[in-house]
């Protein structure tokens, strides 16, 4: 919580707690004595607990990638496994071999349906 007392700092922090709710109130009121030294610091914290900057990827969006024309095979896979870790749902392997294999085109396409699990760990 915040030592400052009298400062613009203060007041800012006073405002912004009247706001809070629910998981966002406990995180404030969980904070040790002390271990906020000002507005900057807290809105710093709240933001770090609160907003990710990192992309979600949704399980539609990644069933539905696909291979783009004259992509090499190893990019297009290398891309899907980057998306796929940014999924908020886990597929299992034997699912994500599927639809991996799934947007793959040419030649590839046929060969990966059959391509083991280790497909994708490199």
């Amino acid at each position: 919580m915040c030592n400052n007392a009298g400062t613009y700092d203060d007041h800012l922090v006073k405002q912004f707690v009247r706001l809070l709710k629910g998981n966002a109130f406990d995180w404030y009121t969980d904070l040790e004595a002390g271990s906020i030294d000002g507005w900057e610091q807290l809105e710093q914290e709240f933001l770090n607990r609160f907003y990710s900057t990192r992309r979600t990827v949704s399980m539609v969006e990644l069933t539905n990638s696909r291979q783009w024309k004259e992509e090499p095979v190893i990019d297009y896979i290398n891309r899907w496994r980057n998306l796929s870790l940014n999924c908020k749902d886990r597929l299992s392997e034997a699912s994500a071999i599927k639809d991996v294999s799934k947007g793959c085109i040419g030649v590839f396409a046929i060969f990966s349906k059959e391509s083991s699990p280790n497909l994708l760990k490199n």
